[in-house]
């Protein structure tokens, strides 16, 4: 009896760790594996994180998650929507003097924040932080996919979703990662 219990323990052992999982990207658990601020409720039947939006700074959730060590590209996926009274402040003092337009994908040397009305960075080590901005209109839910590519250290990729400056509140649901094959 006591073999068949060790037996799963010792494979678990053997396959080594669990990789390319971003953890609670559908919110079932919760804020839980999430770092930043924002509280998670339940909206049209499916869990979303909810960002109260700060007037005058960007806003962060993130999450530290690995991939196998040949990982060169992933994919992200979410779905973002903007409250019916969501005004972006294009006077904040905390947005970027960088030329990025609104739904583009850019790579940058250093941790900037771009004049989006959302975006997600994402950065592994040896790696250039990778940006990927969406325009989102009030009240409808968009979605977000990004292909990041020339991942060197795929063992502690931080995606970070950024609310920008401004009045009203987003959503976000259904954050997927995904590792695309060269």
């Amino acid at each position: 009896m006591h073999r068949s219990l060790l037996l799963p323990f010792v494979i678990a052992l053997i396959a080594g760790p669990a990789f390319g999982e971003l953890k609670n990207g559908d919110f079932s658990a919760g804020k839980t594996d999430w770092r930043g601020q924002g509280k998670v409720e339940k909206t049209d039947g499916a869990n979303v994180l909810s960002v109260a939006l700060a007037k005058f700074n960007f806003t962060e959730v993130s999450q530290v998650f690995k991939m196998p060590p040949a990982t060169k590209r992933i994919k992200v996926t979410l779905q973002v929507k903007a409250s019916t009274d969501f005004v972006f402040n294009d006077k904040s003092r905390n947005i970027s003097d960088v030329d990025f337009k609104p739904t583009g994908s850019y790579t940058w040397s250093a941790l900037v924040h771009p004049k989006s009305d959302f975006h997600i960075r994402v950065k592994a080590p040896e790696s250039e932080y990778e940006y990927k901005m969406v325009k989102v209109p009030a009240g409808d839910w968009t979605t977000l996919t990004a292909e990041i590519r020339g991942l060197k250290k795929p063992n502690a990729i931080d995606l970070a979703l950024v609310f920008p400056p401004g009045d009203g509140t987003m959503m976000v649901k259904q954050v997927k990662v995904e590792e695309l094959k060269e």
